[in-house]
């Protein structure tokens, strides 16, 4: 699923199970939320390089609560352009590791701006 130029929105409580390369990615987007989802490759031999994406002028989003396992790459990748943020002083970040049936999943809460 991937969001561009988008604005005030908000992802929250879906499943994204299973995607090709990623779940969620979002392109230069502002204030958005992305909330309590769930992003999985489940697959034996996952594709997915990211459960989410944050590219371009992205800003002021944030990503909370979200169940996210088998990326191939990172998990979250905040890579795009540093230079539309503001200081690394109002990033917000939490990482807990769940374990269940054998699988290692991440929580994370970030306030990416």
């Amino acid at each position: 699923m991937t969001f561009v130029r988008c604005s005030d929105c908000g992802i929250s409580d879906c499943q994204l199970l299973d995607p090709l390369h990623r779940g969620l990615e979002l392109e230069d987007c502002v204030r958005c939320r992305v909330a309590n989802n769930t992003i999985a490759d489940r697959r034996s031999q996952p594709t997915m390089r990211h459960a989410i994406r944050v590219l371009g002028r992205s800003r002021d989003n944030l990503v909370t609560g979200n169940i996210l396992s088998g990326a191939t790459d990172k998990l979250l990748d905040n890579s795009g352009d540093t230079s539309a943020r503001q200081p690394a002083a109002s990033m917000m970040a939490s990482d807990r590791r769940l374990s269940q049936t054998g699988v290692i999943s991440k929580c994370h809460s970030w306030l990416l701006s």
